[in-house]
C-alpha cells in the first residue's frame, strides 16, 4: 500500500462524507481524500484543526492509501487515493544545537501542538467510552469514575500519538465489568 509522509497544507471540508486534503512532502504536493468512517474520526478532526496551525509548526502525518480509478458522471477518468490509516510522526531530535545555545535533547511541542494531540487523544477515549456506554444510562454519582476513565484514556492515547506509550505503564485503567456499573448493559 502507497504512504506518504509530510504535513497536511489545504483542507476542503466542502463534502460531508469526504475529507479532502493535500499533504506536502518535500515540496511535492499531493491530494488524498479520507472518507468519515468510525476508524478515521480522529484523524479526520486533527486534518481539519490544522488549518488553525502556523504552517511551519504543524506535525507531520504518516499516511497509508489506496489508489482506486473511477468514471465521473462527466465520462472523465479520475484517480482517487483515499486514506487507509494516519498517524502523527514524533518530533525528532535536532541535529545540530539550536539557536542561542542549548544542547541537543527532542524537541518539545509548541502548546499548539500539544493541545492538539491532547484533543485528538480525548476524542479517541470518548469514541471507545461512548461505544461502551451506548444504550446504558449512567446514574450522576458514577461521572467521577467516567471522568476517571476519560482522563486514563487520553493520557493513553496522547502517549501513543507521541510515540511514548508502555504498554507496561501502571495507572491505565483496567475495567471489571462485574464491579463496575458504567460499563453494565441495560436489559
Amino acid at each position: 500500500m502507497p504512504n506518504i509522509t509530510g504535513t497536511i497544507d489545504q483542507v476542503d471540508t466542502k463534502l460531508d462524507w469526504l475529507l479532502k486534503f493535500s499533504v506536502n512532502s518535500d515540496g511535492r504536493t499531493l491530494w488524498l481524500g479520507c472518507k468519515h468512517t468510525k476508524p478515521l474520526e480522529s484523524f479526520v478532526a486533527a486534518a481539519i484543526e490544522q488549518g488553525n496551525v502556523a504552517p511551519d509548526s504543524r506535525p507531520q502525518w504518516e499516511i497509508e492509501y489506496t489508489e482506486e480509478t473511477s468514471t465521473g458522471k462527466d465520462g472523465k477518468t479520475y484517480d482517487n487515493r483515499y486514506v487507509q490509516s494516519a498517524h502523527m510522526v514524533a518530533a525528532s531530535a535536532p541535529t545540530s544545537a539550536p539557536p542561542g545555545g542549548g544542547g541537543g535533547g527532542s524537541v518539545a511541542p509548541s502548546d499548539r501542538e500539544a493541545a492538539i494531540t491532547r484533543a485528538v487523544a480525548f476524542k479517541g477515549a470518548i469514541d471507545i467510552l461512548r461505544t461502551s456506554l451506548h444504550g446504558s444510562s449512567t446514574p450522576p454519582d458514577d461521572i467521577a469514575k467516567v471522568g476517571a476513565a476519560v482522563n486514563s484514556l487520553t493520557n493513553m492515547f496522547e502517549a501513543i500519538l507521541l510515540g511514548t506509550y508502555n504498554g507496561d505503564a501502571p495507572g491505565i485503567i483496567i475495567i471489571d465489568e462485574d464491579e463496575d456499573p458504567i460499563f453494565e448493559e441495560t436489559v
